[in-house]
């Protein structure tokens, strides 16, 4: 029986043969999607994209002769560029972020993959962005993070964890870093670092301008 023609292409990348073949399966069971090709390297995915242009690029970032980054930055040249999905062990900032700024617009991971990740393709095709939830979790954390350390801009959302409020106070209190790192049993690089992010917070440069904002928004008392 022939089976009817498929709406959308896929490549797949990926170095680990039983990773491969899984992911090879899923696509192929799902009724829109047809894998071009299914390759273990850098190499054999440039020929495969030169030969035949996919409209998703499903790829691991560790291959054994290259960057899987590169291969994004090549799919998203394409004309029209391709969908870029990244499946991978990594689940740290620094890949992700590299992935994005490549051009991928959704990142997976191996040890959490969703049950059809065929339907997750098609929500990339759609316009979506599929991310593992851990990793959607901890980019949100991040970005909460950046945010209270610079401050906010609005005085009254000024928001100190209780080190650095306790630091500040003994900064109010006359101490020098030195002595403030003794009392609180931490090194002198802890208390540089509690300062420079009490700096960024209250959006001022030096002590006397911390402590004065400080007592103002009533974080300290006077």
């Amino acid at each position: 029986m022939t089976r009817p023609p498929r709406d959308h292409t896929v490549l797949i990348v990926e170095d680990d043969p039983v990773v491969r073949k899984f992911l090879h399966l899923a696509v192929d069971q799902t009724p829109q999607l047809q894998v071009t090709a299914s390759v273990a390297g850098c190499a054999e995915a440039m020929d495969a994209l030169r030969r035949r242009p996919a409209e998703v690029l499903l790829v691991d970032l560790s291959l054994p002769d290259g960057d899987g980054i590169d291969l994004i930055r090549a799919a998203r040249a394409l004309d029209p560029p391709a969908e870029c999905m990244v499946v991978t062990m990594h689940a740290d900032h620094h890949h992700l972020v590299r992935a994005i700024r490549a051009g991928a617009t959704g990142y997976l991971l191996k040890d959490a993959l969703p049950d059809n990740i065929g339907l997750s393709i098609i929500e990339l095709l759609a316009g979506g962005s599929p991310i593992s939830p851990s990793i959607a979790r901890r980019l949100l954390e991040e970005l909460q993070q950046e945010q209270q350390e610079a401050g906010g801009g609005d005085e009254d959302t000024v928001e100190l964890s209780p080190r650095e409020l306790e630091v500040l106070q003994l900064m109010a209190e006359g101490h020098l870093r030195k002595q403030i790192a003794e009392r609180l049993g931490v090194s002198p690089h802890t208390i540089n670092s509690h300062i420079r992010r009490i700096y960024r917070k209250l959006e001022v440069r030096n002590n006397a301008a911390a402590v004065g904002k400080a007592r103002r928004l009533e974080l300290i008392p006077d």
